[in-house]
């Protein structure tokens, strides 16, 4: 039958016709999710290596950070001090001015103590 070019065999042609015009869809349509699934784990993996490295940065910064606020911690406990010194002998000084003031030969005799 199939050699006199019957109705069964030419069927059986287009059958498989279709089925190699389907595989070689099939294939490109893998060769192509291949392709996107090989495109998409690159971007990931670059996208991981740009995240390791922001957070390198973001550890660095913070280690900056921290190091400035303790030198910031210390400059205003240093300028805290200091205030407080210089308070101190501003109440100091204006004790012996109230004392030199208050003295009768003002300070040729006593040394500006008023004593």
């Amino acid at each position: 039958m199939c050699a006199s070019g019957s109705h069964p065999c030419a069927r059986a042609l287009l059958q498989v016709e279709l089925l190699s015009t389907q595989l070689v869809e099939l294939d490109e349509a893998s060769k192509e999710h291949a392709s996107e699934t090989m495109h998409l784990k690159a971007m990931a993996e670059n996208a991981e290596q740009d995240n390791q490295e922001l957070q390198t940065q973001v550890a660095e910064l913070e280690g900056d950070l921290q190091s400035k606020m303790a030198l910031l911690d210390e400059f205003e406990h240093k300028f805290q001090r200091q205030f407080d010194e210089w308070q101190e002998r501003e109440k100091e000084l204006l004790d012996n001015l109230d004392a030199y003031q208050g003295c009768c030969c003002r300070g040729c005799c006593c040394g500006g103590w008023g004593w």
